[in-house]
């Protein structure tokens, strides 16, 4: 769209794809409505007043190359708005074919500028106290004249203006907390952007939503445009004893009249002050409990069937674990869920449950205890340029691990965001170092490995027998509106460096950190053509997401520096759960055959219970709170 009177710039590609050099000629008569300005057509083009034309004789383009041709013309005054097609004649050889491009000339009257599409936000969404907060003010004018803009941005109190960082001749005045620019000129059709610096305020003792406005002035057209950041206090050892974390767990989910069973109630005191507590255990009616197995003191009740620890110090920021053995009375006919639950009382501060459930089963010959898998890792690291890899697998059984069946799934977001089975090993033979080739799929990819042993006693998925690795491929695609999720593991302090380049349309770059479900921690949403980059130094271990998002249908190159992970589990800690019963060596010595179809499981698990998702590593809180799904917006 142009105004009578004013100038615009037509340009003509001529990309030659063929394998061999070629000589073009390229013709283009205006139209009536546009007046070719003197001097302005390029590379030899010539200029004929009389037939109003504009022409390239020999334009020699070479093989997998292009040449631009351009020129200037203003539009003539017209008393309605007038569609004009401006059509070029390109002939190389025997072929000859038209390009065409449109434009609409309005009368000048009608002629203004247009600033309503512009935007302000801030450059980080969720911050703590003390935290740099970059604001933008993006003035964008899809008008068709220049636009002369004022603006004004009264900080909030939450926010403290850093000196001298306000761009665009922005000035800051200390008495009103107010920055301002005046007189900014943005062209039609053009746009500019203004920033500045806060920082966070560092009396924030409670989450604090603080939205900044600024007010955009030009002619008649005055608006606001708001950004808003959410600060969230550092977290805070409590001055007091906190033993929500604690937990009840049992060796073996499943036992026969056999087997002994421990029961450990695991203390775990998160507060600043050390926690005095009391507990007690009641032995369920078919299990008998095995003489003097209680350790740290606890004391067994036979009339009442109850262990019992009194007085049990649990210094702050420590744990002690407590714990007693079992096994079961009499004959098991049927197979019994039993539910042994523990009392946990702080003195001082009340007191709270923890179960452990536990399967009894009937008495069978052969093994009935199953494998377990401690640690699956995809490749060396979390960033793969190749979808071939190798799995590391490591797992152990009271006798032999000998088969193992292997499952990948990739985040799928058509028609909603699901976890999408691409493809499985079946039952095959088990191999600590396991040659896997990905689906050839760019994103995020996640393989869960199961276990057997001879007597077809299956493990169980948890994290320790799940990993993921993000598979970064050249030339891309991501749909309109449409995202791919990358996500690398990193510990705390790494410089990372994310960068992704559109060779077609527009793709745009979040980054969220871990544990925030609000908006994303760092973006990067340059118009295209151009690359979006982010840097940041990670203030946490744990899983960051990188999201490329289609702003338009396009294809793009990616890069994540460093590759991070692998997110191998430790070998046997007291604090790693599946480690604990420190299970002999491997033996593969027996090669036997699953009795299950080549690719079926008979239960389906859920990735988000598996404890190596992202979302499951949200810290949990006590009482009524809300979680943020990450929401992405230009």
């Amino acid at each position: 769209m142009v105004a009578s009177g004013q100038t615009l710039t037509y340009t003509i590609h001529v990309r030659n794809m063929s394998m061999t050099d070629t000589t073009a000629q390229v013709t283009d008569p205006l139209p009536p409505e546009m007046n070719y300005v003197s001097g302005s057509v390029n590379l030899g083009g010539v200029y004929h007043a009389g037939a109003n034309t504009l022409a390239w004789t020999a334009v020699t383009v070479t093989r997998g190359s292009e040449v631009v041709l351009s020129f200037a013309v203003t539009a003539t005054a017209v008393t309605t708005p007038t569609f004009v097609m401006n059509t070029a004649t390109i002939t190389a050889g025997l072929a000859s074919f038209e390009r065409s491009a449109p434009v609409m000339v309005i009368p000048e009257s009608m002629a203004a500028a247009d600033l309503s599409p512009s935007a302000k936000y801030a450059a980080r969404m969720m911050v703590t106290p003390g935290d740099s907060v970059p604001y933008v003010i993006k003035l964008v004018n899809r008008g068709t004249l220049a636009a002369t803009v004022d603006v004004s941005d009264p900080l909030p109190l939450e926010m403290n203006y850093v000196p001298a960082s306000a761009t665009g001749g922005g000035v800051y005045d200390a008495g009103t907390r107010t920055l301002s620019w005046h007189n900014v000129n943005v062209s039609a059709f053009g746009h500019m952007e203004l920033t500045f610096v806060t920082t966070a305020t560092t009396s924030s003792v409670s989450p604090t939503l603080v939205v900044n406005t600024a007010t955009i002035a030009a002619g008649s057209q005055t608006f606001d445009r708001r950004a808003t950041v959410v600060i969230v206090p550092h977290s805070e050892v409590p001055p007091h004893p906190l033993l929500a974390g604690s937990y009840k767990k049992a060796s073996q989910r499943r036992i026969t009249a056999d087997d002994t069973l421990t029961y450990t109630v695991k203390l775990i005191n998160s507060g600043a002050v050390d926690a005095l507590v009391n507990v007690t255990d009641p032995v369920p009616p078919t299990l008998n409990y095995v003489e003097n197995s209680a350790t740290n003191g606890g004391m067994y009740d036979p009339g009442t069937q109850i262990v019992a620890w009194d007085a049990i110090t649990v210094p702050a920021g420590s744990s002690v674990p407590l714990s007693f053995a079992v096994m079961a009375t009499g004959t098991v006919t049927h197979p019994t869920l039993l539910m042994n639950t523990a009392t946990i009382s702080v003195t001082g501060d009340g007191s709270f449950k923890r179960q452990a459930p536990v399967l009894l089963m009937p008495m069978a010959s052969g093994d009935q205890i199953a494998p377990i898998v401690h640690s699956v890792t995809i490749g060396d690291q979390d960033v793969l340029n190749s979808p071939t890899t190798t799995l590391h697998i490591s797992a152990t059984d009271n006798i032999s691990v000998s088969q193992m069946f292997i499952r990948e799934w990739q985040l799928t977001a058509v028609p909603f965001p699901h976890w999408n089975v691409s493809h499985s090993s079946g039952w095959v033979p088990y191999q600590a170092d396991y040659p896997w080739t990905l689906m050839s799929n760019s994103g995020v990819h996640f393989v869960g490995v199961w276990v057997a042993d001879a007597a077809h006693n299956v493990s169980e998925l948890d994290h320790g027998g799940l990993d993921f690795a993000s598979l970064v491929l050249p030339d891309a695609t991501v749909e309109h509106k449409h995202v791919v999720p990358y996500l690398v593991y990193y510990p705390a302090g790494v410089t990372v460096t994310a960068q992704i380049t559109s060779t077609v349309g527009d793709a745009d770059l979040y980054v969220w950190y871990p544990h925030n479900f609000f908006w994303s921690d760092r973006k990067s949403i340059k118009p295209a053509p151009g690359a979006d980059m982010v840097t940041f130094t990670t203030p946490r271990a744990g899983i960051y997401l990188f999201l490329v998002r289609g702003f338009t249908d396009a294809t793009y190159d990616l890069s994540i520096e460093p590759a991070g992970g692998p997110r191998a589990w430790p070998a046997s800690t007291g604090d790693d759960d599946r480690n604990d019963d420190h299970r002999p060596a491997i033996d593969l010595t027996v090669p036997d055959t699953i009795s299950a179809k080549a690719d079926e499981l008979t239960l389906e698990p859920l990735l988000s219970q598996s404890g190596v998702d992202p979302l499951v590593t949200a810290p949990t809180v006590d009482g009524l709170y809300q979680i943020y799904l990450p929401a992405v917006v230009r």
